[in-house]
C-alpha cells in the first residue's frame, strides 16, 4: 500500500480538507489529519477530472455529491493508476 497527501473537497462545501490518501488493494481511502475515515473510494468507481498537468483530480462515477480528491504525488498518483483501470494517465488513449 502506499500513502500520501491529498486535498478533499466533500461535495457540501468549498473547503479545502488536508487529507491523507492510502492507495489499498481494492479501494483508496481518504482520511482527516487526525486518522479519522473520511471515505472510501473503490477503484472502479473512479474518474479522471480535469486538471493541471501536475495534478491528479479525481471524482466518483455516478456520485450525486459533486466531491473530488487531488493529489500533486507523483509516485501515489502512479500507484493509483496502476491500481484504477478506470484512470489512464498513460497519454496511450
Amino acid at each position: 500500500m502506499s500513502s500520501g497527501a491529498g486535498i478533499f473537497f466533500d461535495g457540501k462545501t468549498s473547503a479545502r480538507q488536508p487529507v491523507t490518501v492510502d492507495a489499498a488493494p481494492a479501494a483508496l481511502r481518504i482520511l482527516s489529519p487526525e486518522g479519522v475515515p473520511v471515505a472510501e473510494w473503490p477503484y472502479t468507481e473512479l474518474q479522471s477530472l480535469a486538471a493541471p498537468e501536475n495534478v491528479l483530480r479525481l471524482g466518483r462515477r455516478g456520485s450525486r455529491l459533486l466531491e473530488r480528491l487531488e493529489i500533486r504525488d507523483s509516485g501515489l498518483a502512479a500507484m493509483i493508476d496502476q491500481l484504477a483501470h478506470t484512470i489512464d494517465r498513460s497519454g496511450a488513449g
